[in-house]
């Protein structure tokens, strides 16, 4: 039976993995050529939320001195400006990956779609610690975008067929 092919922004699937290695490798100089292939990505078409979701934490996680030890950068962030990046990255996350499953008339709770998507609770309450009350502690936002690119990677990356 004839398949009508699926148009990706990548190139290859040898593309795609290479791009999932960088996001997920060790060293940082990778991590800055992940997030500029997925931006290149975004330029060409719609890419998945899942992949803009990986890059953005990545991105965010660059800007973290915590990670790169650099005290001194002319870039450095404060520590509130740090909490802002990683709270909308992680609301963002949350919200596109429950909001194409909210079908029908009645709006259904993002914990009760999170639940169907296996997507843990706890991220559902992180995300609205961090759209509703006092942003949540930077240990607590590294820990959640920690579990959050695991998450991705078990549940997009490793599951997925370019």
């Amino acid at each position: 039976m004839y398949r009508i092919p699926r148009v990706v922004p990548w190139t290859s699937i040898d593309e795609y993995e290479q791009v999932y290695q960088w996001l997920y490798a060790e060293a940082a100089e990778l991590h800055e050529l992940g997030v500029k292939r997925v931006k290149a990505w975004s330029s060409r078409g719609q890419v998945p939320h899942a992949i803009i979701s990986t890059a953005s934490f990545v991105e965010v996680s660059m800007r973290d001195n915590y990670y790169n030890n650099k005290q001194h950068s002319m870039n450095r962030i404060s520590e509130h400006e740090l909490r802002l990046l990683y709270s909308m990255v992680f609301i963002r996350f949350v919200n596109g990956m429950v909001d194409p499953a909210q079908q029908g008339v009645y709006a259904i709770s993002i914990a009760t779609l999170a639940t169907k998507l296996n997507l843990p609770l706890w991220f559902v309450e992180l995300r609205h610690a961090g759209t509703h009350e006092l942003l949540p502690s930077l240990s607590i936002l590294r820990n959640g975008v920690r579990q959050a690119l695991n998450w991705l990677k078990e549940n997009y990356w490793t599951s997925q067929n370019p």
